[in-house]
């Protein structure tokens, strides 16, 4: 995926000049980000964390897999538009949940199917008594669900739990999904301890930013909308390597655990760094003050 990064540079005439476009790859990770030419300040990109996400299909069975009593396309209250869940499902006698879950196009959970779904999933399983008493969450580990393919769960709870019930929800945003879910650019050649600030000053979609250790890769702080507009913005002091690592995520992904990529969001947005002051603005402010004195002297 390409991208056009602007040059900006302050010359003594106060006039803003616009260097030709550069074109750059991305960086998808943080201990090695794109890195930009020294002296760029503006760049932009495209985000696609939609792509690779699952569209999920889940059925409620009884025991044993006799019948199927329900079944739900994208009811689940975790992350994926197309993820699947149940809310208050009885357990059964044995304590246990049973369940299939597959793509979508295989509405009747054939073993033998055509659907074409492949992506990660987790399966997050809130386990209550029966009087509605919170026991136990149970967290699958992550798994993959492949084209045509179908998946049979038979899930225990807490023992004692029968009677009780069960709330499944499918999670599909899980890693950074095949598209480019997530950016990091590093801006190099800074003075540490030089004031800063990190915005998206252009975004078409709900933005995370992160700034990240230029030397371990791991996550400083992050914001989501602190700039104008409820666009993201950070500020900070250049660290003494002089080089700034910023990631560009969904909203949704902007945490303390550091940027996976793990949302839905699409769309382009622009980055920008500000120095504070900004280069070359003490050279202004003394040509400035320098006219000035000497309209005086002149108009006297």
């Amino acid at each position: 995926m390409l991208v056009h990064t602007l040059n900006r540079v302050v010359i003594p005439t106060l006039m803003l000049v616009l260097a030709p476009a550069v074109v750059f790859a991305l960086g998808d990770d943080p201990s090695s980000p794109e890195p930009l030419p020294p002296g760029v300040l503006m760049t932009s990109g495209i985000l696609d964390g939609n792509e690779g996400r699952l569209d999920t299909l889940l059925g409620h069975y009884s025991g044993g897999f006799f019948s199927l009593l329900a079944s739900d396309d994208n009811g689940s209250s975790f992350g994926g538009s197309g993820a699947s869940g149940f809310f208050g499902l009885t357990l059964e006698i044995d304590d246990a949940i049973w369940l299939k879950m597959t793509g979508a196009g295989n509405p009747t959970f054939a073993s033998s199917s055509t659907h074409t779904q492949l992506g990660q999933y987790q399966i997050y399983y809130d386990f209550y008594d029966s009087g509605g008493t919170f026991l136990e969450q149970i967290i699958s580990p992550v798994d993959s669900l492949e084209p045509s393919a179908l998946e049979v769960i038979h899930q225990p709870g807490p023992v004692g739990s029968g009677g009780g019930t069960v709330d499944v929800n499918i999670n599909t945003l899980v890693g950074p999904g095949t598209g480019n879910a997530i950016d990091f650019w590093l801006f190099p050649d800074f003075t540490p301890g030089t004031e800063f600030q990190a915005s998206i000053t252009l975004g078409d979609f709900d933005t995370g930013l992160g700034l990240y250790d230029a030397v371990g890769g791991s996550l400083i702080d992050f914001d989501i909308d602190s700039g104008p507009g409820g666009l993201s913005l950070i500020s900070g002091l250049v660290p003494a390597s002089g080089e700034l690592v910023i990631g560009v995520t969904g909203a949704a992904d902007a945490t303390l655990d550091g940027f996976l990529g793990e949302h839905e969001e699409m769309g382009s947005y622009t980055l920008q760094v500000h120095l504070i002051p900004e280069p070359g603005s003490f050279m202004l402010l003394a040509l400035g003050l320098g006219s000035l004195l000497s309209l005086r002297r002149w108009l006297a």
